[in-house]
C-alpha cells in the first residue's frame, strides 16, 4: 500500500525535528545575551526591539539589514530541505541589503526568506554607539528574538564620520545589493540629517575662535576598498 506523501513529509519533519533539538543546547552558548530563540525547523524570522540610553535625547534610528542567499538552492514546491543549515564560511551567496521598519515602540521584525543562510543587522542611533548582530541559520531554530541596546557615545562625531559614512553610502551606491529606492531615499535623508546637525552642532559661539577644520577620510574611489558586511569596525561591537 502506497504511504501518502504527506505523511512521509510529517515522518521527515518531526526526524529532523528530533535532531536539532538534540543540538539545540550547543547552539545556545553561541548567541550573545541579548537573543533567545524559539524551536522551529528553520530559522524564518528575527524580531526584538531596540533601546537607546536617555531616550528623550536620541533622534531616530536605523536597522541595516544584510541577507546572505544561497546560490545553489533548488526549492520543489516550496520545500526548503534542499537548503543546507549548517554552511562553510566560503559558501558561495548573494548578499542583498534592506532597512527594517522600527515601530515607534521600538520593536521590529525581519522575515528571512528560504534562501537566506545568514543575517547581519547594524543598529544605529544619533549620538549611540554602533551595534551589530549576526546570525547563520541553524537547524531546529524557528525564531530569533534579540533585544538592541544602543548606549550613549561621547565621540559619536568620529564614529559617524569615519565608520557609519562609508558603510551606509556604500550599501546605497552598490547595485548589486538590490537596496530597495524606498530604503535608498530613507537613508540618503537620514546621512543629510546627521551631517547637518553635526555642522551645526560645530559652529563656534560668539566671540570664540574657529575650530580648526575636520579631516574626515576621503570616500575611497573605484577599485578601492570600502568598509562593508562582515567587517570589523573599530569600537563597534559585533554580537
Amino acid at each position: 500500500m502506497a504511504v501518502p506523501g504527506r505523511l512521509v513529509a510529517a515522518v521527515h519533519a518531526h526526524l529532523w525535528l528530533g535532531i536539532a533539538l538534540m543540538l539545540l543546547p550547543g547552539l545556545a552558548g553561541c548567541l550573545p545575551p541579548q537573543a533567545s530563540y524559539s524551536v522551529g525547523l528553520s530559522t524564518s524570522e528575527i524580531v526584538g526591539d531596540l533601546e537607546v540610553e536617555d531616550p528623550d535625547t536620541a533622534g531616530k534610528p536605523l536597522i541595516l539589514v544584510y541577507e546572505y542567499h544561497y546560490l545553489f538552492v533548488q526549492l520543489n514546491s516550496g520545500d526548503d530541505a534542499n537548503v543546507p543549515q549548517h554552511l562553510p564560511e566560503d559558501t558561495p551567496t548573494r548578499l542583498t541589503a534592506s532597512l527594517a521598519h522600527v515601530l515607534s515602540d521600538g520593536s521590529f521584525s525581519v522575515y528571512l526568506p528560504t534562501d537566506v543562510v545568514k543575517v547581519e543587522m547594524f543598529f544605529i542611533s544619533p549620538d549611540r554607539l554602533t551595534e551589530i548582530f549576526q546570525f547563520q541559520k541553524q537547524l531546529g531554530v524557528g525564531r530569533i528574538v534579540y533585544h538592541a541596546r544602543l548606549k550613549r557615545m561621547p565621540d559619536w562625531r568620529s564614529h559617524f564620520y569615519t565608520y557609519l559614512i562609508p558603510e551606509l553610502e556604500h550599501v546605497i551606491a552598490v547595485s548589486s545589493y538590490d537596496f530597495p529606492v524606498q530604503d535608498q531615499a530613507v537613508l540618503a535623508s537620514w546621512i543629510g540629517e546627521q551631517r547637518k546637525r553635526m555642522e551645526a552642532l560645530r559652529k563656534p559661539k560668539p566671540g570664540a575662535p574657529a575650530p580648526p577644520p575636520e579631516l574626515h577620510p576621503a570616500i575611497p574611489g573605484p577599485g578601492e576598498s570600502l568598509p562593508g558586511p562582515g567587517q570589523s569596525l573599530p569600537g563597534v561591537p559585533r554580537s
